[in-house]
């Protein structure tokens, strides 16, 4: 499974760790974070090294915890975004988003070659009995991948802990 996400390296961490220390030095000058969270206390950003700060991760507007779990991740181009929603193992419902604003685009169906991807790697993961799963195209290769934006790789269950999410070519 590990070979379906599309960054090829990453790390979990707490705000408080990344804004002291910084991500490792080999995920390069700018890279993408994200909260470890179904409840999304931020959305996932890209940042440059020098500018991770309490206030860029938005410390203090929806969470006050330093040590809100998030994940880095080197950034990675994408070209498409899906979001779709699984229950007991199975693909219920799905849309493209655009890849700038995070704006529902198209609802996709079964017949969609993304949602075919998610429905493949839906009963392998089921961290919940509902859960959302993020899909990409990154402008890297032709296939698709797991993550949201950038590369976060994460899938969020509706409740509980997300479970690292997955992306490759299908």
């Amino acid at each position: 499974m590990r070979d379906d996400l599309v960054a090829d390296d990453f790390r979990f961490t707490t705000v408080a760790e990344v804004v002291a220390h910084g991500p490792p030095a080999a995920f390069g000058d700018r890279v993408f974070v994200r909260p470890d969270s179904p409840l999304k206390p931020f959305s996932g950003r890209v940042l440059e090294r020098g500018c991770i700060t309490f206030s860029a991760l938005d410390h203090g507007f929806y969470y006050d915890d330093e040590n809100l779990a998030i994940v880095v991740t080197p950034v990675v181009d994408v070209g498409r975004e899906w979001r779709f929603v699984v229950a007991s193992g199975r693909v219920v419902a799905g849309s493209e988003y655009a890849a700038v604003g995070r704006v529902a685009v198209t609802p996709v169906g079964p017949r969609s070659p993304a949602w075919a991807y998610a429905q493949r790697l839906a009963p392998a993961l089921e961290p919940e009995p509902v859960f959302v799963l993020d899909v990409v195209k990154p402008l890297r290769d032709c296939g698709f991948s797991r993550s949201t934006r950038s590369a976060a790789p994460i899938s969020m269950p509706v409740t509980g802990r997300p479970s690292l999410r997955r992306s490759k070519p299908w």
